[in-house]
């Protein structure tokens, strides 16, 4: 409570203590509150000069979690073996003795069972210990209060209170983590491998449920699909691959060729990779060569005239895919392992022989599957209810998730999942395409609500207001080694501008992210369905199993992940959950408009490539990174003038040598000509008789012209 005055006021002791106390109050809540714990600089612990078990405190700063501050003017000599006595005595209970005095002879060759257990008790004890630092009060400058009655005696009264500090000696404890940042992401995810596997389905049903958009569109306007010239291009270019990757499974039907899912030798084996290829293939080319055969006859004239041999590659096609088709469906469920894949490969394969064997019929023409697989997208029974089944888990798992960690600031995001219908029929509709926009929107503003409502950190407890400052190692009585940095350190102004010279604020950026940016996910955009019947662009290569490959698997591969892990000593296991989440995450939200219209905006590009220079302005105006770019330029220029020199001698050496041998060859052929050609052989060929015979007329015409020409002249001078 803050004191208050007025004029004319009784004022006591207590008036005055209250404004003392509510000073050193807020001063001390400003201090637990916004400072924070911990050493604010110095009180590094060193060792003595001497030895002898001693050690130096070095002045400094520190505040404890009760907001006292703890002020070492000069430096402190400690002696730690004095301090480890002092210590055995409060955990034993019994004093040990000093524990560097020689040792005495003990003429009693018998020793009682309590001594020997003391002995004991006191050899076990750790050689390793931590050094705190403790606010203390104590009060001072005593004297005698004035008082008008006299009856009784009246002892002095401290009128200074000296903040002061001690140290104090502890056995390494295990200490607890504070509550972190992380600490509540993880609450909202729970475990991560279940959380990566329902991230990995939702994004492989989300590409589905968004390439199928097109195709439901389509057969519900009645839209015609297109053959287009980039049909033909990827029969050409799609077909090739396919038939590379069509040996590998015909060996495997022989069993010629062993299947692993890591290349391993110089043999060439089925790998995950290839399978996944070659489904996407087969279902690219499928829906090639079904658009093809929706394609009218007229169209189809045109386009073979315009295209040489593009209906032989047709056929080509087709009958490579019904003998490819079988044997890759085998393979699949060696390598797939997720609900949803092993569901569309089965759909791909069954439908690419249902649809590509002769022709489509006129019942399969009007159907919404053959609408689908001309869009390059397969339904099936199985299909679409593996993806409502996997829709309904997926709800009830968000549900799951918002129970344990309800949302903070989605205050409807519990009852909108709840009241969401999930389709039940084997039929893709609108419903199911409603439902999968509405669980991906309900996903990512989850995860935005988690992730900035752990922005805002909670106030700190205080349960122990000891400072630690550093951990000592004790060997034979004497201070082997010291640790500071096992304290906590202030994060002021001060030690920022120290450790962190480049570092400015990201407020701003995650304001728009927490603020705005979650916003654009309330509603969608827009509604797939459409009144005018514009013209829809195919998709003709969805990726749709390349893309499901596990992200963490590619960067296994590079060279330089394995040397990450062994630098930071992080188990491969553990990062890639990690990996895929993330990875599974960005693409879910990349592939909503409302991420990617952000950066559609000039300005906001700008924004963010202000940014980008701002900050590597800052790191190339330091000192070091200026000597180090200059340093790694000068060693790549000097690189590259010794490749240009050697370049240039090699090239200047091959030029000479090319003119030698042009000389050579030139010279060769003039020897050559003068020895064939002679003047009596040119003369008795054929050629050159009429060609001088030719000539002889030609001078007998000139001549007859110049007689003429000279006529006119003069009769146009008379």
């Amino acid at each position: 409570m803050q004191p208050h005055f007025f004029a004319g006021q009784l004022l006591t002791d207590d008036d005055l203590q209250a404004l003392t106390n509510y000073t050193v109050t807020k001063h001390r809540l400003h201090n637990r509150y916004v400072v924070g714990s911990g050493v604010s600089c110095g009180l590094a612990i060193t060792c003595h000069p001497c030895g002898n078990g001693k050690v130096i405190v070095q002045p400094g700063y520190a505040i404890d979690c009760c907001g006292n501050e703890i002020h070492v003017p000069c430096p402190v000599e400690l002696d730690i073996n004095a301090m480890v006595r002092d210590l055995n005595f409060k955990r034993l209970g019994h004093d040990c003795g000093d524990p560097c005095a020689e040792p005495m002879k003990n003429t009693n060759s018998v020793k009682s069972k309590t001594e020997r257990k003391r002995n004991q008790e006191c050899a076990d004890l750790a050689d390793r210990y931590c050094l705190y630092l403790r606010y203390c009060e104590q009060p001072t400058d005593p004297i005698t209060p004035y008082t008008q009655d006299e009856t009784c005696a009246t002892t002095c009264q401290p009128s200074r209170i000296r903040e002061g500090f001690s140290f104090e000696l502890r056995c390494p404890e295990e200490e607890d983590c504070p509550p972190s940042l992380f600490d509540r992401i993880c609450c909202c995810i729970g475990d991560l491998g279940e959380a990566e596997f329902r991230a990995q389905e939702m994004d492989r049903v989300n590409r589905h449920v968004l390439q199928a958009k097109t195709g439901l569109q389509a057969f519900n306007q009645n839209q015609s699909v297109q053959f287009t010239d980039e049909d033909v291009e990827l029969v050409n270019s799609v077909q090739k691959q396919l038939a590379e990757d069509a040996s590998l499974f015909q060996n495997i039907q022989n069993e010629t060729i062993i299947v692993d899912d890591v290349n391993t030798g110089a043999v060439p084996v089925l790998t995950e990779k290839v399978l996944r290829r070659s489904l996407d293939n087969i279902q690219t080319l499928g829906s090639v060569i079904v658009r093809w055969d929706l394609t009218s006859e007229q169209e189809k004239l045109i386009l073979l005239k315009k295209h040489e041999g593009l209906g032989n590659e047709i056929e080509e096609t087709r009958t490579s895919l019904l003998n490819i088709t079988p044997i890759v469906g085998k393979q699949a469920p060696k390598f797939l392992k997720s609900p949803i894949e092993l569901a569309a490969a089965d759909t791909i394969v069954n439908i690419t022989q249902e649809f590509i064997k002769s022709g489509l019929s006129n019942d399969q023409q009007l159907s919404i599957q053959t609408s689908l697989y001309a869009h390059s997208v397969v339904s099936s029974t199985v299909f679409n209810n593996e993806i409502n089944d996997f829709l309904m888990n997926f709800k009830n798992w968000l549900l799951r998730k918002m129970l344990k960690c309800p949302p903070t600031t989605e205050c409807c995001l519990v009852e909108e999942v709840e009241c969401l219908v999930i389709p039940t029929g084997d039929q893709f509709s609108a419903v199911t395409i409603a439902a999968t926009d509405t669980l991906v929107r309900a996903f990512i503003r989850y995860l935005i609500d988690c992730i900035c409502s752990a922005l805002i950190p909670p106030c700190p407890t205080c349960e122990d207001p000891a400072v630690k400052l550093a951990c000592l190692e004790i060997k034979d009585c004497k201070i082997d080694n010291i640790c500071n940095l096992e304290r906590t350190f202030l994060l002021t102004e001060h030690n920022l501008r120290y450790w962190l010279p480049f570092l400015h604020g990201f407020g701003e950026i995650l304001e728009k992210i927490c603020c705005e940016f979650s916003k654009k996910f309330d509603k969608p955009i827009l509604d797939f369905q459409v009144d005018d019947k514009a013209s829809l662009r195919v998709n003709p290569n969805p990726l749709f199993f390349v893309s499901g490959q596990q992200i963490s698997k590619f960067m296994a591969a590079q060279s330089v992940f394995p040397n990450i892990l062994r630098l930071t000593g992080l188990p491969a296991d553990s990062v890639s959950p990690v990996i895929n989440f993330s990875n599974s995450i960005g693409n879910i939200a990349v592939s909503q408009r409302q991420f990617t219209g952000q950066f559609e905006q000039q300005d906001k590009l700008r924004a963010v490539a202000d940014t980008g220079n701002m900050t590597l302005a800052r790191i190339l105006e330091q000192p070091q990174a200026k000597a180090a770019i200059q340093m790694a330029a000068e060693k790549h220029l000097s690189t590259i003038e010794k490749q240009l020199e050697s370049v240039t001698a090699e090239s200047l050496k091959l030029v000479e040598e090319i003119q030698e041998r042009s000389s050579a060859r030139i010279r060769d052929l003039e020897e050559d000509v003068s020895k064939r050609v002679t003047t009596s052989r040119l003369a008795s060929t054929k050629v050159i008789k009429d060609l001088q015979n030719s000539l002889d007329e030609q001078m007998e015409v000139n001549e007859t012209l110049v007689t003429r020409l000279d006529k006119l002249e003069k009769d146009a001078k008379k």
